[in-house]
């Protein structure tokens, strides 16, 4: 990161501030990651239960079956990452965890191609929902760290993308109308991006509000402190006079030779 000093030359910012950035952003991700594992385990359900009926095989509900432990596992590799973080030790790279944030949304998008594929019309209208609301969930969850929300969004637009064009050719890529859905998916890609750009926005705007806060409470402490500093050196510079003219007395009190000496 590089901000502009007085002089207008670049300056680069501190690492500890970009390690802060870095951590806050990595613990944000991983808090909505662990808070929706649940939510997205009923949804797969609910979506496994009516692609078996569009499809008429029990392969959906293989997939959901097989998609629970790889959800409970992103579960644990997101709390493993927040407490990280939490500690202040956020990794500087996190490769591993991007293989296997792509890959798992690979798994859990298979479900769109049973349904686009099936012998019903809208099993095709089905998949593209179910990729959209993947879209959705990425970027809800995803959002603070780009890298990670390429790795969940990429392979859910891989299949947006990727299903009208294999039917295309499947079918001798003679009707241009098989393209239509890759057409409206293109559109709404477009509109899922400004989407995620607005929440990133908004985020940017939630941070920069809480460093104000935090910010204005730092210079109230500093002043509380230095209000603090200015009455003890106060109290000190007024002791030590004091204490002279108290024991000057004293000694006078006890070096007067005549009664009315002590009493003066």
């Amino acid at each position: 990161m590089v901000t502009i000093g007085p002089d207008l030359t670049p300056v680069a910012a501190p690492p500890v501030l970009d390690r802060a950035k870095r951590a806050h952003a990595l613990a944000n991700v991983g808090r909505a990651r662990v808070a929706n594992t649940w939510l997205r385990l009923c949804a797969c359900a609910i979506v496994a239960a009516v692609a078996t009926s569009v499809v008429g095989a029990i392969t959906p509900l293989m997939w959901w079956a097989g998609l629970v432990p790889v959800l409970l596992l992103d579960r644990w590799l997101f709390q493993r990452l927040l407490k990280t973080c939490a500690a202040g030790d956020a990794p500087r790279a996190i490769p591993r965890l991007l293989i296997w944030t792509f890959a798992q949304n690979l798994y859990g998008n298979l479900v769109a191609v049973m349904l686009w594929f099936s012998p019903y019309v809208p099993g095709e209208t089905l998949a593209i929902i179910y990729l959209f609301g993947a879209l959705a969930n990425a970027a809800a969850t995803l959002r603070s760290s780009v890298s990670l929300s390429i790795a969940g969004a990429g392979s859910t637009v891989l299949f947006l993308l990727g299903l009208p064009l294999a039917e295309y050719l499947l079918n001798g890529a003679r009707n241009p109308l098989d393209l239509m859905p890759l057409m409206g998916g293109l559109l709404l890609l477009a509109f899922g991006v400004n989407l995620w750009k607005s929440l990133l926005a908004s985020d940017a705007a939630q941070l920069e509000a809480e460093a104000a806060v935090l910010r204005e409470r730092q210079a109230a402490a500093a002043a509380s402190a230095a209000k603090s500093r200015v009455i003890q050196r106060m109290n000190d510079e007024l002791r030590t006079p004091m204490s002279a003219l108290t024991g000057a007395a004293e000694h006078l009190r006890r070096a007067a030779q005549s009664p009315q000496a002590r009493a003066h």
